[in-house]
């Protein structure tokens, strides 16, 4: 591409537009890797300025202008990431305009709609995220629950393992944070599908429970509130019901932002309920890293990971709870992906927090 911009300096107008033209016949896409670390990002068309706003720049619509090929309609900027980097963008026209990349077919899905990808050539996809042929199929049912507590009613999804119905054996117990979204935008049915049928762990119950109050349920005033909800009402109320193990090793909490916050928070405080805890891209409040960072130590197994193109504020807080987790001793594993704050970062990562959480053990 170096040479191509080259040769379109010494140009015409005329002539540089028909081989940018012929350029974008031969090679239908806006993004050029130059190297394994290195793309081109380019844009064709009249804007007076043209812009990448994403996980790279903290969604900044000025960190990083495109420049215009000087009487052409071409624009362009280098930028280099890891090999292996996944990230959300998208085009800012005329400071004001916000688009997907037109020439870019990858999208990702996102809590506020549809953003472009960008994959570095090294990024390697993770099967599990995709539904598989032939496999078996766990069931989803909804319901809906009022909590005395809160005083307030939710919707909530229970997932049932593959032939639960016909196996009676007790399983294990995922609670999950920002429910819906980890069912709508992370698919994670379909993950636990895939696990399950590869023997990758154990079949286990999942229920996906939504915020009503999501601030401070999940890292304000009501997190005791909520914790309670979650320990006094549901957990037992399925326990009633379904065959869930007793045992705090075979039962997880999870959740992403805020709700990892609340995912630490309830590990925290019921180790005696939850011996397992995922929490990705965490909010970390001082209360939860100082209660890890002094003992005794709690009976937890922990899962954090967190990109490196996430919310600025959020990377000082989770590597401060690492650097208390290894203090500690505690039994934890720690990832930072070349990624960002994003759905599919976290869809893409659930398979690695299941695996270190719960492997299948032969009985």
């Amino acid at each position: 591409m170096e040479s191509f911009l080259e040769r379109l300096s010494g140009r015409t107008a005329a002539s540089g537009q028909l081989a940018i033209e012929s350029l974008f016949v031969a090679h239908p896409s806006s993004l050029f890797f130059e190297t394994d670390t290195t793309v081109l990002i380019t844009f064709v068309g009249e804007p007076t300025s043209v812009s990448i706003a994403g996980d790279a720049n903290n969604w900044s619509p000025i960190a990083e202008p495109l420049t215009r090929l000087e009487g052409t309609t071409f624009w362009w900027r280098r930028l280099e990431y890891e090999s292996d980097a996944r990230l959300d963008y998208k085009l800012v026209l005329n400071g004001v305009t916000w688009i997907l990349d037109p020439a870019n077919k990858r999208t990702s899905v996102g809590g506020f709609g549809p953003n472009s990808e960008l994959r570095m050539p090294g990024y390697v996809d993770h099967p599990e995220i995709y539904e598989q042929p032939g496999i078996p199929r766990g069931t989803l049912v909804d319901t809906t629950v009022y909590s005395d507590g809160l005083g307030n009613e939710r919707r909530i999804v229970l997932y049932l393992p593959p032939e639960y119905d016909r196996n009676r054996d007790s399983v294990g117990l995922i609670v999950v944070h920002d429910g819906i979204e980890f069912i709508t935008l992370a698919g994670m049915p379909v993950i636990l599908d895939n696990l399950i049928a590869a023997g990758s762990i154990p079949p286990v119950i999942a229920v996906f429970i939504p915020p009503v109050d999501r601030s401070a349920e999940y890292a304000g005033a009501r997190m005791h509130d909520f914790g309670a909800f979650v320990s006094d009402e549901i957990v037992p109320g399925l326990a009633a019901r379904y065959r869930i193990k007793d045992d705090p090793a075979m039962r997880v909490v999870m959740g992403a932002s805020n709700g990892g916050n609340i995912s630490l928070f309830m590990a925290m405080r019921y180790p005696g309920l939850f011996g397992n805890v995922a929490a990705f891209s965490s909010n970390v409040v001082e209360d939860i890293s100082a209660r890890f960072g002094r003992p005794p130590s709690l009976p937890l197994s922990i899962y954090l990971d967190i990109g490196r193109y996430d919310i600025p504020v959020l990377l000082p807080k989770v590597r401060s709870l690492v650097s208390e987790l290894s203090d500690r001793g505690y039994s934890f594993k720690y990832n930072e992906f070349p990624e960002g704050h994003s759905w599919t970062n976290w869809k893409t990562h659930i398979d690695d927090a299941l695996l270190f959480l719960l492997p299948r053990r032969d009985e």
